[in-house]
């Protein structure tokens, strides 16, 4: 070490010669400069405290994109799907039915009608010819059906006669048996066989006039006479039970109700819609044809 830094150096003893004493001297407070180094760190402690509070206060959903419009995290695409699923059937919009279909739904109904009054008007023909024991009084006639059956079931045989109302299910069920009954050909009564006589002739005529007599008649002929009585299957029988369970509990009015809402009476409504449009497209092309060939005669010289 050299003598120059040496003596740089400060020394009490110097200060003391000097006359400086640092006991003596306000602005040296060594006190004071400590405390303040650590009060410029606690403000940069706050300040980093006051940035972190900042940032987790920021509210990202109010964030807009470049493009217009608040930028969406997946938890709310999520949200805002499931609330859609939700509430799909909330805003469906009703349209209102185009007057081509009421005026198909019009002549169907017109032509349902009509077929309707000409099955009534054949089954109340049939009934007048076939109940000869009927009511005297003329409302009777038309409320009540006089249902007559007989048939063996299960070893059993069955006789069954009552009067039913016309429109409940059972004496819907009976018109229609006696309507498919009456429309079934009556098969022609075979010729009884008569007795042989003896004649002395030759033997080829009398063998050409031989007829060899039927041993018993057919089962179709019998049931019509009456002479047979049919037989009933499990299903028949359940058939016939079903439609006096209906008219005794009084369902007869709420299953046609439903039955309109049913399958088959959609599939026989979108049948009849579908045969509608494909006259009324047969029709159109014959009026088209017709008028091309009237335009073709004409333009001919």
């Amino acid at each position: 070490m050299s003598e120059t830094e040496i003596n740089t150096i400060p020394n009490e003893e110097d200060e003391e010669k000097d006359g400086y004493v640092e006991e003596e001297d306000e602005d040296f407070q060594p006190e004071r400069e400590r405390a303040g180094g650590s009060s410029e760190d606690e403000d940069e402690d706050d300040e980093h405290i006051d940035k972190g509070k900042s940032r987790s206060k920021i509210d990202y959903s109010r964030i807009e994109s470049e493009s217009g419009g608040l930028i969406k995290t997946r938890r709310a695409r999520q949200a805002e799907k499931e609330y859609a699923d939700t509430h799909k059937y909330e805003s469906l919009a009703v349209e209102s039915i185009p007057a081509k279909v009421d005026s198909i739904w019009e002549e169907l109904q017109r032509a349902s009608f009509d077929r309707l009054s000409r099955k009534s008007g054949e089954v109340g023909s049939v009934l007048d010819t076939s109940n000869d024991s009927a009511p005297t009084t003329g409302t009777q006639q038309e409320d009540k059906v006089l249902i007559e059956r007989n048939y063996k079931f299960a070893g059993e045989t069955v006789n069954e006669k009552k009067w039913v109302a016309r429109s409940s299910a059972e004496g819907h069920e009976y018109l229609n048996s006696l309507k498919f009954k009456h429309q079934a050909p009556a098969a022609p009564a075979p010729a009884p066989a008569q007795p042989s006589k003896i004649v002395k002739a030759d033997s080829s005529e009398s063998r050409r006039h031989l007829r060899r007599p039927l041993k018993r008649q057919p089962l179709l002929e019998q049931i019509i006479s009456g002479g047979l009585r049919p037989k009933l299957t499990t299903l028949e029988k359940s058939q016939l039970d079903w439609a006096s369970y209906v008219d005794r509990a009084g369902l007869n009015d709420e299953l046609v109700l439903h039955n309109k809402d049913g399958f088959l009476e959609r599939q026989e409504f979108l049948q009849r819609v579908g045969s509608a449009e494909d006259e009324r497209y047969k029709e159109l092309r014959r009026q088209q044809l017709a008028q091309q060939m009237q335009q073709q005669d004409g333009g001919a010289p």
